[in-house]
């Protein structure tokens, strides 16, 4: 894939997590949500993932009114942070964002603790 196809896929994935999320938000409890969310990305700070997720999570926090934060949680490829937004609490108030290799690390790893 070319440097454009790569922006442009991760333009729309993050256009459908956008959509999903104010979406999913209109048709739940009208105080959704009532606190801050945390943002779970399985990279470094500066990489494509984390620049792009910060820039959908602050457009989120001023049309819902709640802070998003990004957590970074990098390593093993992101099974760590996504092993972390697995275990946390299902209450909607911690949010995976990741890239393709959640899908790609249960080919490429023996054992991974979370199930996609």
């Amino acid at each position: 894939m070319s440097g454009g196809e790569t922006t442009n896929t991760i333009r729309i994935s993050l256009l459908l997590i956008v959509f999903t999320i104010v979406s999913a938000s209109s048709l739940c409890a009208a105080d959704y949500p009532d606190r801050s969310v945390k943002v779970i990305v399985p990279f470094p700070p500066g990489g494509a993932t984390d620049i792009v997720g910060r820039i959908v999570m602050q457009r989120l926090s001023e049309r819902l009114g709640q802070q998003f934060f990004i957590e970074n949680i990098s390593g093993a490829a992101g099974n760590i942070g996504m092993t972390a937004a697995a275990r946390a609490p299902h209450d909607g108030y911690t949010i995976l964002l990741s890239s393709s290799s959640i899908v790609v690390n249960p080919s490429l790893y023996k054992s991974i603790p979370f199930d996609v």
